[in-house]
């Protein structure tokens, strides 16, 4: 379902400006609806049904000097902004002339060639659109955001905004947040940071950015701080499944649906949330352990070659980054410490890894590995 899209979305903000353009034209001709560049290389674009509810949103990248949008978009008011502007409508006009007059010669010396490069072209449009590792667009638009770096400045208003440099769907990206846009939800952990605005935010925290028609930010609901110290061994109780440090009672990010995966449970709705010690990781597999160290109930966690990934370095440098699936890697945790029950005892001897990862219908299509506790 996307009802709730419209209230949770990025909208793909990629933008360091909030200021609208004018509104533009496609041209609809043989199924395609095609949108000039204006010098543009991607255009994100959004469609909205009769009650204003967003209802698609996907990102196109220019081929010949144009966008090339699928027709049956027409179905939804359009809205769209190329990347690093401010949105604007679509008005959609239906191309009543004849252009391929000009290319007769060429249609009856090889009558077959006009299909196949626009077979080919509709072929492209799909992954362009998000992440492969997204099944839909709504999973994409859901992803969270690992924050870099948050700066303040003046938007195009003359009014003075946070800019939170984040990682969102494998990329970088600078999104516009005003200062009256708060923190409306937060894990049980962190229940400080509810109410607070984004100036509140540090590097490495996990958060969600849900936007509203216009694509501005309008709230924030705070997931995950990195600890300071070994979250195993730093005497404090995040409860079952760790689920104080994600969650707000069970629920992340103030989402209803959006739950903790339990050690010993299974996946059994569409989107779901698992922090643990990383034990082990295999091409497709990483196995997490729970708080209580009990081998008998890890979790195993099924990733893909296209799993997004970051990276949180808990040493000195504490940085994040951009990531990929071989990088994740286990913690060190020697035999000696594990009893005959399979029970690992932590310790602060050996170095510790975590993650916190997201899944939709049971795989991994987002996922921060926190790496280097006493390195």
């Amino acid at each position: 379902m996307v009802k709730k899209l419209v209230a949770v979305m990025l909208a793909f903000v990629a933008a360091s400006t909030v200021a609208f353009a004018d509104g533009i034209t496609g041209t609809l001709n043989e199924g395609i609806i095609t949108i000039d560049t204006n010098d543009k290389d991607r255009l994100i674009l959004n469609g909205y049904d009769d009650n204003g509810i967003l209802q698609y949103s996907g990102l196109f990248t220019a081929e010949n000097d144009r966008f090339e949008i699928p027709a049956e978009l027409t179905q939804y008011s359009l809205r769209a902004c190329f990347v690093g502007e401010g949105f604007f409508d679509v008005d959609i006009e239906e191309q009543t002339e004849q252009p391929v007059q000009t290319a007769e010669p060429v249609q009856t010396e090889e009558p077959a060639a006009t299909s196949a490069p626009t077979s080919e072209l509709e072929a492209t449009d799909a992954p362009q659109k998000f992440p492969s590792i997204y099944e839909r667009e709504v999973d994409a638009v859901n992803a969270f955001a690992v924050v870099d770096k948050i700066s303040s400045g003046l938007d195009d208003d003359e009014e003075e905004v946070y800019y939170a440099d984040v990682l969102y769907q494998g990329s970088e990206m600078t999104v516009p947040i005003k200062q009256d846009v708060l923190i409306t939800s937060a894990s049980d952990a962190f229940s400080y940071m509810e109410g607070l605005d984004a100036g509140a935010l540090k590097e490495g925290d996990v958060v969600f950015l849900a936007a509203n028609l216009s694509g501005d930010v309008s709230s924030i609901g705070f997931i995950y701080r990195p600890q300071e110290n070994n979250i195993v061994t730093d005497g404090n109780d995040y409860g079952d499944s760790f689920l104080n440090l994600i969650s707000d009672n069970g629920k992340v990010a103030g989402q209803s649906g959006w739950s903790v995966l339990r050690y010993g449970g299974s996946s059994s709705v569409k989107y779901q949330f698992a922090f643990g010690v990383i034990k082990d990781k295999s091409a497709n597999t990483l196995t997490l352990l729970g708080p209580d160290g009990d081998e008998n109930n890890e979790m195993y966690l099924t990733l893909e070659s296209n799993t997004i990934v970051y990276i949180c370095d808990m040493s000195a440098k504490r940085e994040v980054s951009i990531g990929s699936v071989s990088n994740i890697t286990k913690s060190s945790i020697p035999k000696s410490v594990i009893d005959d029950n399979g029970i690992v005892t932590y310790s602060d001897s050996f170095k510790t890894n975590y993650a916190l990862a997201r899944l939709v219908n049971g795989t991994v299509t987002d996922i921060v590995i926190y790496t280097n506790y006493n390195k």
